[in-house]
């Protein structure tokens, strides 16, 4: 199985974020919220929307590959057919602490044991 993300498991088309936003529903964590979907397809795709008061380009599009990297490294654990947009809020956090929330935003719901 390929370990890094592909194009077709990231959400780029406007149509696609439109319907997710409007029938996405909803969880919350500390410094990340998550909206989700079913996609009918056989793999996952991932959205990463760090919001506007984040900070710089520079430091939301750090975010977003941070983020990237850590759905990548969990793809194998988590259940597919879903289309996920994280929504990641400013914070003093480091690599491992928004590891830390994305497993635990998932954790109930989408880990497969």
């Amino acid at each position: 199985m390929r370990e890094s993300l592909t194009k077709k498991e990231i959400i780029r088309l406007r149509k696609d974020i439109k319907t997710l936003f409007a029938e996405a529903e909803k969880i919350s964590a500390e410094g990340m919220s998550l909206r989700y979907r079913k996609n009918g397809l056989n793999y996952s795709r991932v959205l990463i929307c760090p919001v506007r008061k984040f900070g710089c380009s520079v430091k939301r599009n750090k975010i977003r590959r941070q983020l990237k990297e850590i759905f990548r490294k969990n793809k194998k654990k988590i259940k597919t057919g879903f289309d996920f947009v994280f929504i990641v809020y400013p914070g003093l956090y480091e690599y491992e602490e928004r590891e830390k929330q994305f497993n635990k935003i998932l954790k109930n719901k989408f880990f497969v044991c």
